[in-house]
Order: structure tokens, then C-alpha cells, then sequence
């Protein structure tokens, strides 16, 4: 529902200029890969986000904004018990992006650096028994790039590459991160 207006958007040729809008709108899907020497073996998640970004006055930089999640569970056993585990990312992220202008309005390559904020949540249980959870926060850095594509007025598809350093979590005395790299397949609109 959320998303019905984008919907009504005309779907024409592509705009002759792309540098030309102020707002993009991007919805995010792709794999986020924690360290698996720290996160094993729910290291691997699907990701889901939102991203925004504003031009800033008359150039090519833009403010960029994000919030996604991400999550994996896993059941490990010894052959007599059996432990569920799951973690859950929730991600919010401030920063800025470089549009590089090209001759044609056919693709827009872009670099992004900023911050991260992350809450990070594990929860376990053992042989069924009651969830046990703990979660932490940190900030970390933010840096990444992509490749946007017009497919019609106002819409766009592309890719997105990020990855998140210098997070500093802690569980039960336990010092770990919540650094990831991912990889994205997006669609969006701008205006």
C-alpha cells in the first residue's frame, strides 16, 4: 500500500537528463555477509532497505539516507541437544554520495561515504526451551558505490555495493562487530 502511489507514476522513455532531479527513492534487496569468524553460522543474510537521497543545491553531491534490516537463523546440534539461534540487524545510515556526470543519461555511477548506525540482537534457545536475548548498538563507517540505470520517466533499477567498518559490539563479556560487506539489486523512482 505504502508504495501504490509510486505505482502511478507514468512509465515513459527515460528522462533526457538524470542529473536533473532533486529526490531518488531506492528500494533495496540483497546478501549481507557478517564476519563468519564472529557470526557464524548466521553470517549470511538477506537485507531489505530503504535508501533516499537529496541533492545538494546545484552539483553532484547528494545526502544520503538509509534504514535496513537483516536477519538469518540457524539450528546447530551435538547429536543430543539442539540450538536455534537468530540474529536480527536493524541499520540506520547518514551520509553523502558523488553522482558522476557522464556524456549520456544512460547509467549513473555513484561513490558514498558516511556513518552507520546498527542494533544487533541474537537471540537463542535450547531443546525448545524460552528465547534468550541480548542486543548491543554501535556506529561504524560507511562506504559504497553502485551503478543506477533509467528504464523509464522518473524510474530506475541498478546495483548497490556498501560495506561497514569500525563497529565495536559486546555480548555476555564477549567483545565482537557488526562490520558487513553487501550486495544489492535496487529499484526506485526520482523526482
Amino acid at each position: 500500500m505504502l508504495l501504490y502511489p509510486l505505482l502511478l507514476l507514468p512509465l515513459q522513455a527515460p528522462a533526457a537528463d538524470m542529473q536533473s532531479y532533486d529526490w531518488t527513492v531506492d528500494v533495496l534487496v540483497g546478501m549481507r555477509a557478517y564476519d563468519e569468524n564472529e557470526w557464524a553460522p548466521v553470517d549470511e543474510q538477506l537485507a531489505l532497505g530503504l535508501l533516499a537521497t537529496w541533492r545538494l543545491s546545484d552539483s553532484n553531491w547528494r545526502l544520503e539516507m538509509g534504514l535496513s534490516t537483516s536477519s538469518d537463523d540457524a539450528t546447530l546440534t551435538n547429536g543430543i541437544d539442539l540450538l536455534d539461534l537468530e540474529a536480527n540487524f536493524f541499520e540506520a545510515t547518514l551520509g553523502v554520495r558523488y553522482v558522476f556526470e557522464l556524456e549520456t543519461a544512460e547509467m549513473e555511477p555513484y561513490i558514498s561515504f558516511g556513518a552507520s548506525w546498527q542494533d544487533a540482537e541474537i537471540k537463542a534457545s535450547l531443546n525448545g526451551g524460552p528465547d534468550e536475548s541480548e542486543d548491543d548498538q554501535s556506529f561504524g563507517l560507511l562506504l559504497g558505490g553502485g551503478l543506477a540505470f533509467p528504464f523509464a520517466e522518473r524510474w530506475r533499477a541498478g546495483f548497490d555495493l556498501r560495506a561497514v567498518a569500525g563497529t565495536d559490539l559486546e555480548y555476555g563479556g564477549v567483545e565482537t562487530n557488526a562490520d558487513y560487506g553487501q550486495f544489492s539489486a535496487f529499484i526506485g523512482v526520482a523526482w
